[in-house]
């Protein structure tokens, strides 16, 4: 066996040492080192100057990519289907579609996911859909313009995005997902294989940025949208994937021929967790924020008031006789003015005042609402100019504040 012994390497045509070594065992490199390949380090490290290219905290542009929160429905199985639920979120900043095909999809928080991962979101189809050409079958997420606008979609500036997440289906084969402008009229459909049924697997795309065209709200409003296609119909497919140019009928899609549908297979199921869209060309490792950072993210779009039984709300007053008006300052400002959503039923919510106490199944609505407040108000009995408490009775009595994109 051959052995170099040296105390210094220098290239022929510099002045200075490039490597030096001593005698014990130290090597100090000058200038720039570049590894071709992986680099293992036994020991502590110290470098100084390291500069990351993109920030470490606040990279993904997701919100609840991690399934912890569920402030609508916990983990308890919601149906969408055709109708009034047709479009529904049952785990926050997460809307599912099913709709114009006659199918149902049954959603819900699962305590299922791949290593570091403890929930994820799941969807089951429980009565399948016609496969129209109208059919609308989709997972999604809608990233405001605050977030968004750092990409600088639609111009010369345009960033490139890497987007990361887990799946587990039921069924194999490809699938169809897609990234679209906020005003719906630029899209990039891209594709996925899912190759084991029922096995976690972990899958990465990279898109590089529209440099012209689309219409992205850079505010308040939508920036762009992530969708998962789930089986939509033939209106719903743009004619090539990983083209921003391709259109479908509806002017965006989600999917082409011939993708996966997990809406037309009944009990087919489809999970989803670790969802991050981060700027550059590489997926990072996923960004876990803590939960009380997550919900606070969350509760700009949707935020609980009360949810169960024998809770308290807020104080109330009597600004008429029996017009009981309940003053709420939200947690966290809301991204526009909000909705109020609420469980209905007999008794549901309670007012003690004046040594007394009266119940109503719900509230009228929201009077003098803004991004930071509002008063609730019904019909509940009290005397103009008496103070009171207000909250929840029964234990199925929940009240929210939303302001979805």
């Amino acid at each position: 066996m051959s052995k170099l012994k040296t105390n210094t390497i220098q290239h022929t045509g510099g002045s200075a040492d490039n490597i030096t070594l001593d005698n014990s065992q130290n090597v100090t490199a000058e200038g720039n080192l570049t590894v071709d390949g992986n680099l293992t380090v036994s020991g502590t490290s110290t470098i100084s100057g390291y500069h990351p290219t993109t920030s470490r905290s606040n990279r993904n542009l997701i919100i609840n990519g991690a399934m912890n929160i569920s402030q609508r429905h916990g983990s308890t199985s919601t149906n969408i289907a055709a109708g009034g639920t047709a479009h529904a979120y049952v785990l926050d900043r997460w809307q599912v579609s099913n709709s114009d095909g006659g199918g149902t999809f049954a959603v819900q928080q699962v305590e299922d996911g791949p290593a570091g991962f403890n929930y994820s979101n799941k969807v089951t189809t429980s009565v399948v859909d016609d496969g129209g050409a109208n059919s609308f079958c989709v997972v999604q997420q809608r990233i405001e313009g605050y977030n968004g606008n750092q990409l600088e979609f639609g111009t010369s500036d345009a960033k490139t995005v890497t987007i990361s997440f887990w799946v587990k289906s039921s069924l194999t084969g490809t699938f169809g997902a897609s990234l679209v402008a906020g005003n719906y009229d630029k899209m990039y459909v891209f594709q996925y294989t899912i190759s084991s049924a029922d096995t976690w697997e972990k899958k990465t795309v990279t898109i590089a940025g529209p440099t012209s065209g689309g219409t992205y709200y850079k505010t308040n409003g939508r920036y762009c949208v992530l969708y998962f296609d789930l089986g939509s119909g033939s209106n719903a497919e743009a004619s090539a994937a990983n083209n921003w140019a391709a259109t479908g009928t509806w002017t965006y899609g989600h999917r082409i021929a011939g993708n996966q549908k997990v809406s037309t297979n009944v009990n087919a199921t489809w999970q989803i967790t670790g969802v991050q869209l981060e700027v550059g060309s590489v997926a990072t490792d996923f960004e876990h924020r803590s939960y009380g950072d997550e919900l606070k993210l969350c509760e700009r779009y949707c935020e609980t008031l009360i949810s169960g039984a024998n809770k308290y709300m807020t104080n109330s007053v009597g600004y008429t006789t029996n017009q009981t008006y309940a003053i709420v300052r939200f947690r966290t400002a809301k991204r526009a003015t909000p909705s109020l959503v609420q469980t209905t039923g007999t008794d549901y919510y309670i007012q003690y005042t004046n040594a007394s106490s009266s119940t109503a199944s719900g509230f009228t609505g929201l009077s003098w609402e803004n991004e930071y407040g509002a008063a609730l108000y019904n019909s509940m009995t009290i005397t103009a100019g008496h103070a009171g408490l207000i909250g929840a009775h029964k234990a199925a009595a929940k009240i929210l504040i939303t302001a979805e994109l």
